[in-house]
């Protein structure tokens, strides 16, 4: 449910604006087997993308995963709020 009282209300229409092929360091790669050993063959089946997209008149950075074969699968969606204060 949404309220606006006295305000504007923006759409986030996400629309990607660009979107490059992106690949794991193999140090990153070794670190995570370490943890998930099925690491590489799960790397194997999905395209990872760096993209940015709008959202309220701004362009927002992120990553993308999809899966080399199309079907229907379970899908996780992650959005991180960076702040200034918390980048150094």
């Amino acid at each position: 449910m949404l309220f606006a009282y006295g305000n504007t209300v923006h759409a986030q229409n996400g629309k990607i604006v660009e979107m490059s092929p992106y690949s794991f360091a193999e140090s990153s790669v070794a670190a995570i087997q370490q943890v998930i050993p099925d690491t590489k063959l799960i790397l194997a089946v999905v395209n990872f993308y760096s993209i940015k997209y709008l959202s309220d008149g701004l362009k927002v950075r992120g990553y993308l995963s999809v899966p080399k074969k199309r079907e229907n699968i379970p899908a996780l969606f992650i959005i991180a709020v960076v702040t200034a204060n918390w980048v150094h």
